[in-house]
C-alpha cells in the first residue's frame, strides 16, 4: 500500500467512502477490513486512528453516507418542491433509469434495514431516528398537497406516510 501523506480529514474520507462501497455491495456483517483497506489502499492504523471498530466504522457510513444521501434524495427535494406530489412522483418513477449496478444494489438503507435494523441497537436507533424525519416530512407534505387540493381530503397524512 502506498505511503499516506499527513491529511487526516482525506484520509478519513477514504475510509468512509471504502466502507461505503463494501457494505452497500456486501452488507456490513461480511464486510471484512481487509477489503475496506485495499479499496482505500490504506493500513490498519488509519483505521484504529479514526475509528475504534468496525463498528463505529459502519455508523459513520450511516451518518456521512447513508442518511444524507436519504436527505438528498428523499426528503429535502419532496420537501421544497412547490408541487409535493409531482415531485415524489417523479422521484419514484425515476427508480426505473437506474443502472443495472444500482438495481442490484439496492438501497442502501433499506439495506442496512434489512441487515441490521433489528438487531443492532446503535444501527436500530439511527434507522428510526431517519425513517421518523423521512415519516414526518413526507406527512407534511402530503397535508402541503391537501391544502393545494392534490390529495384527497379524506386521507391521514400521518397514516399514509406511515404506510
Amino acid at each position: 500500500m502506498p505511503p499516506t501523506s499527513r491529511q487526516p480529514q482525506a484520509t478519513r474520507q477514504r475510509l468512509i467512502d471504502a466502507a461505503f462501497a463494501e457494505i452497500h455491495r456486501h452488507g456490513l456483517g461480511p464486510t471484512g477490513l481487509d477489503a475496506i483497506l485495499e479499496r482505500a489502499q490504506l493500513t490498519k492504523g488509519a483505521v484504529y486512528h479514526h475509528f475504534g471498530s468496525k463498528q463505529e466504522l459502519g455508523l459513520a457510513v450511516f451518518d456521512e453516507v447513508v442518511a444524507p444521501w436519504v436527505r438528498g434524495a428523499w426528503i429535502e427535494p419532496v420537501r421544497d418542491a412547490q408541487d409535493p406530489l409531482k415531485e415524489l412522483t417523479t422521484r419514484v418513477k425515476g427508480l426505473v433509469k437506474r443502472t443495472a449496478e444500482e438495481r442490484s444494489l439496492g438501497c442502501p438503507l433499506n439495506n442496512l434495514i434489512q441487515e441490521l435494523g433489528g438487531t443492532e441497537p446503535p444501527f436500530q436507533e439511527r434507522i428510526n431516528a431517519l425513517l421518523g424525519e423521512w415519516r414526518t416530512q413526507l406527512a407534511l407534505d402530503l397535508a402541503r398537497g391537501q391544502v393545494a387540493e392534490q390529495v384527497r381530503r379524506d386521507l391521514e397524512p400521518k397514516d399514509v406516510a406511515a404506510f
